[in-house]
């Protein structure tokens, strides 16, 4: 999971939470709201694993976001395992080069559903040399 950061045309600012999945590339879900702290991120979470299994492990940057005790309890809680990691991996490097900084959003909404798009582009049309040069969708399909 990473965060990225992006301002409306009036100047406001919004985080996204991506979810990406390692091994199939897939992103399965944006969060995007005016603000996600550590609290929020926990629900994020709960609603992002709540139609199947919990993973052993949750990658994440070292975002303040992720630093609070919230998220440590919720891994404690749930039997999950932490491993942080630098930032500026290359999912983040796409979704903000290929989606935020060629974006001007008028409005939060406008920003959700431009970048929703991008999402079920990104995982149905766009093939990945690390995954035999298939889509994430056709590679999520194989397993």
């Amino acid at each position: 999971m990473d965060f990225a950061y992006d301002r409306l045309a009036i100047g406001r600012r919004f985080k996204c939470l991506a979810r990406t999945e390692l091994c199939s590339k897939e992103v399965p879900v944006i969060e995007v709201d005016k603000s996600i702290g550590g609290e929020h991120v926990c629900r994020i979470l709960d609603r992002f694993f709540a139609d199947g299994p919990l993973p052993e492990i949750v990658i994440l940057d070292k975002g303040q976001e992720f630093s609070g005790t919230s998220l440590d309890a919720w891994a404690a809680q749930h039997g999950v395992s932490l491993h942080i990691i630098q930032t500026g991996k290359p999912v983040r490097n796409t979704f903000l080069d290929d989606c935020l900084n060629k974006q001007g959003f008028l409005t939060f909404q406008d920003g959700q559903v431009v970048l929703e798009v991008w999402r079920q582009e990104y995982n149905a049309e766009r093939a990945h040399s690390a995954i035999e040069d298939m889509t994430p969708t056709e590679y999520s399909t194989l397993s």
